[in-house]
Parts: C-alpha cells; structure tokens; sequence
C-alpha cells in the first residue's frame, strides 16, 4: 500500500531564496573584482581622489586658457592702435616733408626773382615741368617766366612753345607748336605781369609722335628787355635745361 506524502509548497519562500542568492553572487563578484583590482595595485578611494585632482586641474587649465585669450585679444587690439598711430605719425611726417620741399622750392624761387647778379638779365624762363595724366599720350604742362624785382615795370610779350621729337613709324623728325596740340586749343600765349606769371594747362600728342625736346621763346614787346630762348630735354617731371640761346 503506497504512502502519501504531502510536501508544504510556499512560492515567496523560494523567490526570497533566489532573490539572495543572486545578491550574495553579486556581491561576491564585485568583491573578487575588486580584490583583483587591489591585488594589482588599484586602489578605488586613490583613483577617486585623482580623478578630483584632475578635474580640478582640467578647470584651472581651462581658467588660464581664458586668461591667456584675454591678454591675446587685448594685446592685437593694443598692436593696432600702435600701428594706427605708427601711420598716422608717418603721414604726418610726410606731409611736412612735402611742405618743407614746397617751402624750398617757393623759397628758391623768390630768390630767382630779387637776386641782383640776375638782374641784367631780365625776363627768365624760371621753370618747365611736364606730368602725365591718365590718358595715355596725354600730358600737364607748366611754364613760369619771372623778373627779378628791380624791374618794376610790367612786363608784355608773347610765348612761343614748340615740342620736337620723332614720327615712331618712319622716324622722321617733326615739330609741333603747342597751340596745336593743347586741350582746349589756345590760339597764343600772351603774358603781362610785373614779378612772374604762370602758365599751365593739358596737351595731347598724336598718335605715333615722341616728344625729344622742347623750345621754349620769350619775345617781350618792350625793346628795354631781350628775348629769352631755352631749350628742354623731354622728361616726365621737371625738365632739364640744356641751353639759353
């Protein structure tokens, strides 16, 4: 006759086991891994207190990296004002010097008009320069006759310019009077003045023409003072006197 056993059946029990046993695996893990960690030389509270260090470290970094920005952003802004200042004091400079040179030759000039060994000689050619313009073969003229200041009487005549030079095609010399080739066209250049008078204005020469020299006639109205003749290497500037004839 076969027995009856009856085995009580409670389910929590069993799942508070299990639930115990998997915590106690756990833990025994992590205390192997953390034992092993140990065993070659990890020290968890060590690594914690580096990882603060660095931290502090990596901020003050970052701090000096804005510090350093700041002083780079201050220093370009200070160059610039150096610069700016650096500029403006060579302009200035610049300009002086070109006032001074103004004064020089202004001073030179006056002096042309009351030297007394220049006093004979009556009405001068004082200057001829040419400078280019934009366009080309075109060309500012400027042409300043003087006497000296023990003349005070005015002095009256007519001007005669004429450029020479050479038809690039064929090479053929050839003359042209300034009156043809001046922008707007003038019929004479007549002057009047007592000290000195200047003349000025825009020329244009043809196409194929170069300019070589340039004879500049004086002829007064007055038998009291003499013609004056000068002839005028061709120069972008102030031209080069070559001879009074």
């Amino acid at each position: 006759m076969s027995q009856l056993v009856v085995k009580s059946h409670n389910p929590k029990r069993r799942w508070v086991l299990l639930a115990t046993l998997f915590v106690v695996t756990v833990a025994a893990g992590w205390g192997l891994f953390e034992y092993g960690r140990y065993s070659a030389g990890y020290d968890s509270l060590s690594a914690s207190a580096e990882m603060q260090h660095m931290e502090k470290e990596k901020l003050s970094l970052e701090r000096h990296i804005v510090q350093l920005r700041e002083q780079k952003t201050a220093l370009e802004q200070s160059q610039q004002v150096d610069q700016m200042a650096y500029d403006r004091v060579r302009q200035e400079l610049k300009e002086k010097q070109d006032e001074n040179l103004e004064l020089k030759e202004e001073l030179a000039f006056y002096r042309g008009i009351v030297s007394p060994e220049e006093a004979a000689h009556g009405l001068r050619i004082q200057t001829l320069s040419i400078t280019k313009n934009a366009k080309e073969g075109s060309f500012h003229y400027k042409l300043v006759l003087t006497q000296v200041l023990k003349n005070d009487r005015l002095a009256r005549g007519d001007v005669d310019v004429v450029i020479e030079g050479i038809r690039a095609e064929d090479g053929q010399q050839e003359t042209l009077n300034l009156s043809e080739v001046a922008v707007p066209k003038i019929r004479s250049m007549n002057f009047r003045f007592k000290y000195f008078q200047a003349f000025e204005g825009d020329m244009e020469m043809p196409d194929g023409f170069v300019p070589i020299r340039v004879s500049v006639t004086v002829d007064p109205s007055s038998r009291r003072l003499k013609s004056v003749q000068k002839v005028f290497d061709w120069t972008v500037g102030s031209l080069t006197d070559i001879g009074e004839i």
